[in-house]
């Protein structure tokens, strides 16, 4: 399914790799495909206040529209694995917010939609 860009969109796996975590908000800024041909989004990631802290290229089947009947909550950024590759560094700036309060919301609270399998990130 084609997502709307310059939307609000959920991510619908953990990806340990960017600190993102299901269930959490990005907005979706480009339409990619991969060397594969595999469908992908570039996302601008936000901190609560609105200031843009990160951007990654993930895979089509990792994030999906929100819908009326969820809540956003908040929690604090987790650091990204130590094993990242320097081109992903790059790539994906600052890697560590300060964790200062711990976090609310839990993948068993999130609906069954967003239960499912892992799928792995878009790699470019």
């Amino acid at each position: 399914m084609q997502l709307e860009l310059y939307k609000r969109a959920a991510i619908t796996t953990d990806l340990p790799q960017y600190g993102l975590r299901m269930g959490d908000v990005v907005m979706l800024v480009d339409d990619l495909t991969a060397r594969d041909g595999s469908p992908g989004y570039a996302v601008e990631v936000f901190n609560a206040v609105g200031d843009t802290i990160d951007v990654h290229f993930i895979a089509a089947t990792a994030v999906e529209p929100l819908r009326e009947d969820e809540v956003l909550c908040v929690r604090p950024r987790e650091k990204v694995a130590a094993w990242l590759s320097a081109t992903q560094r790059r790539l994906s700036g600052p890697a560590l917010i300060r964790q200062s309060r711990p976090f609310a919301c839990k993948p068993e609270h999130l609906g069954a939609e967003r239960r499912g399998e892992k799928e792995p990130a878009l790699h470019l």
